[in-house]
């Protein structure tokens, strides 16, 4: 059996960014931290993990609009690769497809009122 599934809660590294390919495409990437316990107790975060992810489909624009730089979100989705070719040389990047995305914090830095956002 072959499962591929991941699901990650971090921040949004930069407000998503639209284009209006096939049904629709919000490109963005979240940080994820890995934190660790230190020797005295404390918690602290070692590695921040860049994830690059592509939401296809109705709720793109929607995603474009309403999620912003510094925003908690917990993703759902599938890794998928990206292929391309650059100077000659065929180039691969591993993303995530997300099934699912919703606000699950604070919105950082932001001022639009995410209440209401329906979970994708």
């Amino acid at each position: 059996m072959q499962f591929n599934q991941i699901q990650f809660a971090g921040r949004l590294v930069k407000d998503p960014e639209y284009k209006e390919i096939g049904t629709g495409l919000a490109k963005f990437s979240v940080a994820v931290n890995k934190s660790f316990k230190n020797k005295d107790g404390s918690w602290g975060n070692k590695t921040v993990y860049m994830n690059d992810v592509d939401l296809w489909g109705k709720y793109a624009k929607d995603t474009a609009d309403r999620f912003n730089k510094g925003q908690e979100v917990f993703v759902t989705g599938e890794f998928d690769e990206n292929e391309w070719e650059q100077d000659g040389q065929k180039r691969k990047k591993l993303i995530v497809r997300v099934s699912k995305i919703m606000s699950c914090g604070s919105n950082g830095s932001t001022s639009k009122d995410s209440n209401d956002e329906p979970d994708f």
